[in-house]
């Protein structure tokens, strides 16, 4: 990381705006005439775009909202421009993250705060510091970059605040989850409370939103919420997307990783395809982006994944997500998020986001998001039957399910592989036993209805040896922090 260092950022969804000359400049790309760019600053002054050249002196500058001084920007800020003919008239800001750090990994390529994992690289613009070696835990920091539902987000750039400054959370991003009945929503892994806050807009699924308010350890209650407009993808720009549709109302509006989606009603769709076209299905696309910013699908372009989880049976159970932090070649062993486990020749390893099977051990590296599946065994080791490797799940969530050995009502504790897990004061408890409710495809948290939800007390009493059991968690300063507990049927 070097502060000050010139950006240039390619996204899955983005093609960015082309620069040049001495001013305000962002990666390549463009319009003419009227239009939205958005991309990291990476030079200041004037735009140059598609050799139109737009001047800033009279643009409108807004930061979190509020109208701001030109001189408040900084390399790397991810920015939206509005402009038209030789001006550019409005220049829009908004923090990704404004928080509280929480943790900084080992290696120093990665950060917590607010809940969110900050993936920081050589290209990442640091602002009052000059490596992440010299931040300390509460240090206040903005983030600026663009959520991509990756591992984590890909920063642009990151400023040491004032101490102050953080007082006030603030986090970017689409609304998910949304519980109107409960008050409450999710950006990305981190719970919002929103029973008595400010807010310009009605809270829907997918709204881009910046949230400010004050954070404990395990949500945001929120003071104001603003709506924004979303990094919009530049017309005609190729997105290449693996991934699950997050929002389906019908073929002419959906969402792919909160991407509008629709089909293109004068290609020749079949029954069966239509037919698949749902929410929580996984899918591979390459697809042009129409001058509207929406993603318009033809059969040859969209290839469905989820039907690759069929592959694991419903009499194994056994699922757990995390990263893989062991790997014996020799003995055949593996560990993903602390659950030890061996493979062997019948054992099927897949890239989720390729149609066969072409992975193998070999190709797995440390640090790999994976789901694997299997039955216990002896020695507490959970032989596999199927390895996933699913590359664009959080680094900081955590999927488990089994059969508990083990119950501790007093701690509210229970062991599944003799791995304890301890339920925190703010998780949530459901039954779902008898209510005919099928397990989503890989990779996508079981979810329950509220009416399901239990206390406790409740939950712990009604648990016995050899109960189902899933599990959704996420990492926090190297705890593991469990957000759902779900007792669901077994199946034959």
């Amino acid at each position: 990381m070097k502060p000050h260092k010139i950006i240039t950022i390619a996204s899955i969804l983005l093609s960015l705006w082309g620069c040049s000359g001495g001013g305000l400049s962002l990666a390549e790309g463009g319009v003419e005439g009227t239009g939205l760019g958005v991309g990291s600053i990476s030079a200041f002054g004037s735009i140059v775009v598609n050799d139109i050249k737009y001047e800033t002196e009279q643009a409108e500058l807004f930061i979190n909202g509020v109208a701001s001084d030109i001189s408040q920007l900084h390399i790397g800020m991810f920015v939206s421009v509005t402009g038209e003919d030789k001006q550019a008239q409005t220049i829009q800001y908004y923090d990704l993250l404004r928080a509280k750090l929480r943790y900084i990994s080992d290696e120093g390529k990665s950060l917590i705060l607010a809940g969110h994992t900050v993936l920081v690289d050589d290209n990442t613009a640091l602002q009052g510091f000059s490596d992440l070696q010299q931040l300390q835990i509460d240090d206040c920091l903005r983030v600026s970059g663009l959520a991509l539902g990756t591992k984590g987000i890909p920063a642009t750039f990151i400023q040491r605040l004032p101490a102050q400054d953080c007082e006030q959370v603030i986090v970017s991003g689409l609304v998910s989850h949304l519980d109107l009945n409960n008050q409450y929503f999710y950006l990305a892994g981190l719970k919002v409370s929103s029973q008595n806050p400010q807010s310009q807009v009605p809270l829907k699924a997918g709204l881009a939103v910046t949230v400010m308010g004050a954070m404990t350890q395990t949500e945001l209650t929120a003071t104001h919420i603003i709506g924004i407009t979303p990094l919009k993808p530049v017309p005609h720009g190729i997105a290449n997307i693996h991934g699950t549709i997050t929002n389906f109302n019908n073929s002419q509006d959906f969402s792919i990783e909160h991407q509008p989606a629709r089909i293109d009603p004068n290609s020749d769709w079949s029954s069966d395809i239509l037919a698949q076209l749902q929410q929580g299905a996984q899918v591979n696309l390459r697809a042009k982006i129409a001058a509207d910013g929406v993603l318009e699908l033809t059969p040859e372009q969209l290839q469905f994944s989820n039907n690759s989880s069929s592959l694991i049976a419903h009499n194994e159970p056994y699922r757990i997500s995390g990263e893989l932090e062991y790997i014996d070649m020799e003995q055949q062993q593996l560990t993903v998020a602390g659950i030890r486990a061996y493979y062997h020749p019948q054992t099927q390893f897949r890239d989720i986001t390729e149609a066969q099977p072409r992975l193998h051990a070999q190709h797995l590296r440390l640090g790999d998001s994976l789901t694997i599946a299997g039955f216990q065994q002896q020695n507490d080791l959970l032989e596999l039957s199927q390895v996933f490797y699913e590359p664009f799940t959080p680094a900081n969530q955590r999927q488990l399910q089994g059969l508990v050995t083990q119950i501790d009502q007093q701690t509210q504790t229970l062991w599944i592989f003799n791995h304890p897990i301890q339920a925190d004061p703010q998780s949530e408890f459901f039954d779902i036993r008898n209510q005919n409710i099928t397990q989503p495809p890989l990779g996508v948290r079981l979810s329950a209805p509220e009416n399901m939800q239990i206390t406790a007390t409740e939950f712990f009493q009604s648990l016995a040896q050899g109960s189902l059991v899933y599990v959704f968690a996420q990492v926090l300063d190297e705890q593991i922090i469990v957000k759902h507990m779900i007792v669901m049927d077994i199946e034959d």
